[in-house]
C-alpha cells in the first residue's frame, strides 16, 4: 500500500466546520467539530479514491501546498493614524490657454 498527503482546508463556521481538499475536486464536508469535519473528510476521501480506482482512473498527484503567514494587523486607531500620513492624490494642473490675439493686416 501507498500513502499520498492531502491538504485539506478547514474552515470555521458559526456553527459548524467545513473542510475541502483542492486536490480531489468535488470532495467536501463538514461537521459540527474539528475533529468530527477531519473524520468526515477521512471518509469521503477515500469513497472518492476508491471509486477513482473502480472506474480505472488515475488518482491525481497532489499539488497544492499552504503557508502560514504572520502579518502586522494594525488596530484600528493605528489604520487611521496611517491613512491620515498618507498624501492625498496631487491636485490637478491648470492647463495653459493662450491670450494672445491676432490681428489681420
Amino acid at each position: 500500500m501507498k500513502y499520498q498527503n492531502f491538504l485539506i482546508v478547514i474552515e470555521s463556521g458559526q456553527s459548524n466546520f467545513s473542510a475541502y481538499c483542492p486536490d480531489l475536486p468535488g470532495v467536501g464536508s463538514t461537521g459540527k467539530t474539528r475533529a468530527e469535519v477531519e473524520q468526515n473528510m477521512m471518509e469521503a476521501m477515500q469513497l472518492h479514491i476508491d471509486g477513482t480506482r473502480e472506474d480505472g482512473l488515475k488518482i491525481p498527484k497532489t499539488t497544492s501546498s499552504a503557508v502560514i503567514m504572520r502579518l502586522e494587523v494594525p488596530t484600528q486607531a493605528e489604520a487611521k493614524k496611517r491613512m491620515a500620513e498618507v498624501p492625498g492624490p496631487p491636485a490637478p494642473r491648470r492647463r495653459k490657454t493662450n491670450t494672445r490675439t491676432y490681428s489681420s493686416r
